[in-house]
């Protein structure tokens, strides 16, 4: 993608073994310098928009489209790119517990409390969402508020146009 412009900007020890970008090395760059994140917000964020609205395009113009898409974005509150789609879905967990689940994946906790500030807080995303999943429990309980959901996009993606956005958000598991 723009592996190639981040690595002439923060130096090779971005880059992973394979030449694709070390997420990770990357973060503990940028997170905690505003306008080194600034400027990889700049070049990322066209990319993955780009990239994305030619996928769906794709999609669009396949021969049985889909009634329902699904894009996965960190950050879509925090840019605004939200609206850009019919509805806007945000799981959350309280946060000992994602402290917790960061470390066990094996996340930095500096850095993952840096990421954390450097994005909106649970209340700013839930306000623009339409769709609120609580993630706090068992990955059995996670997966019947996500089939739960799933039938609620699928209801709205057979409304009629336009769709109109959920405030308060339906709250799911």
């Amino acid at each position: 993608m723009c592996g190639r412009a981040i690595a002439e900007r923060f130096g090779v020890e971005v880059l992973a073994a394979n030449g694709s970008v070390d997420r990770r090395a990357l973060g503990r760059l940028v997170l905690g310098d505003t306008e080194a994140r600034r400027w990889l917000e700049s070049v990322v964020h066209p990319e993955v928009r780009a990239a994305v609205t030619g996928w769906l395009e794709r999609l669009d113009a396949s021969l049985a489209p889909p009634a329902v898409a699904v894009v996965e974005a960190a950050l879509l509150v925090e840019t605004g790119a939200w609206e850009e789609y019919d509805r806007l879905v945000v799981v959350t967990a309280p946060l000992p517990l994602r402290r917790q689940r960061a470390v066990a994946a094996g996340w930095d906790l500096d850095v993952f409390e840096r990421m954390l500030a450097a994005q909106l807080d649970d209340a700013a995303r839930e306000a623009v969402a339409d769709y609120v999943v609580c993630n706090a429990g068992e990955r059995g309980a996670l997966a019947t508020a996500a089939g739960s959901l799933w039938a609620h996009l699928q209801d709205d993606a057979a409304a009629p146009r336009p769709l109109q956005r959920r405030r308060p958000a339906l709250r799911l598991g």
